[in-house]
């Protein structure tokens, strides 16, 4: 398994984490007359849930593709 694949995926992770938590701070914020609203919180953790799970997925594949068990 490519080290890059599980890189990618962490980087994602990591900007969804970020994501979380610009929502955790303020959920919409306004700009003059305009409101404007961040994603759905729901969602994004649905997310950080999804690419936990396939990161501890790869990592296991990793270690048994490299004998590590």
């Amino acid at each position: 398994m490519s080290n890059t694949v599980l890189e990618i995926k962490k980087n994602r992770l990591k900007r969804y984490y970020e994501a979380e938590e610009k929502v955790l701070n303020s959920q919409s914020y306004t700009l003059g007359s305009k409101t404007l609203t961040r994603a759905d919180l729901t969602s994004i953790q649905n997310m950080i849930k999804k690419l936990l799970v396939d990161n501890v997925a790869l990592l296991s594949l990793q270690e048994k593709q490299d004998g590590v068990e």
